[in-house]
């Protein structure tokens, strides 16, 4: 490994501690007229924002793509955060109206987008293979 993509992704702020990065990935039918929604819902959000969309959509099987969305925001600024954050919450509201899949569960605390038996099931099973909250604390709510 090498820090090169690290270097890439600092294009938009100069340090570790002004970048701030939140994904999205979303499971999308590869069909043109689902990708082209998706895509417009996506740009419209992004530009009310006043924020790049960085997206990677790749062949997931034949029927499906993943689609990884990405927020940039610096972290130094308030405004900045708040910003990313109100994107990430209008993306998975967005994403559950077109009736599309969560590659990976919301990470961001109180977006956890798992309904209540199944988030209280994970609890439980986190409490007992990781009683001390050692593996990835606070992640997805659990």
């Amino acid at each position: 490994p090498t820090s090169k993509p690290w270097d890439n992704i600092r294009w938009r702020y100069e340090s570790i501690e002004a970048t701030g990065i939140i994904w999205i990935g979303v499971l999308i039918p590869n069909k043109p007229e689902v990708i082209k929604n998706f895509v417009n819902e996506l740009e419209k959000i992004f530009i009310k924002a006043r924020l790049e969309l960085p997206l990677t959509l790749s062949l997931f099987e034949p029927q499906s793509l993943v689609g990884i969305i990405t927020i940039l925001y610096s972290r130094l600024e308030e405004e900045s955060q708040q910003r990313a954050h109100n994107v990430y919450s209008q993306v998975l509201a967005m994403v559950a109206a077109q009736g599309l899949t969560l590659y990976r569960q919301a990470i961001l605390p109180g977006y956890q987008g798992i309904p209540e038996d199944k988030l209280a099931f994970l609890k439980d099973i986190k409490q007992g293979v990781d009683s001390q909250g050692i593996i990835a604390p606070g992640k997805y709510s659990i």
